[in-house]
């Protein structure tokens, strides 16, 4: 085992490094896109409504930021409880 540490070693923490820059990577073109998909819906709307496009770019992120995360949460527990039910009435009906 010794021995092949001076092999193995190099390679887990070439990994490790590896998955952080995936992850890192992922993150920021994620981030990316949200900031210019707000960008895009707020000049948009200001164009239309003859607003300021910084409140609206402001609206845009406070509503994405509250319902866009109450909404998969919410959709995630109906689905759950939606699958418990179903389960339970099935084992319910399951008689061996």
């Amino acid at each position: 085992m010794v021995e092949l540490f001076p092999f193995i070693s190099p390679r887990i923490i070439y990994q490790r490094h590896y998955s952080r820059l995936f992850d890192v990577s992922k993150q920021v073109v994620g981030q990316l896109f949200v900031h210019v998909s707000n960008l895009l819906v707020s000049d948009i709307t200001s164009g239309h409504t003859s607003g300021n496009a910084c409140v609206a770019y402001f609206l845009n992120i406070l509503i994405d930021t509250t319902f866009g995360k109450a909404m998969p949460e919410t959709t995630c527990f109906s689905f759950h409880s939606l699958l418990v039910q179903a389960s339970h009435s099935y084992t319910l009906a399951y008689t061996p």
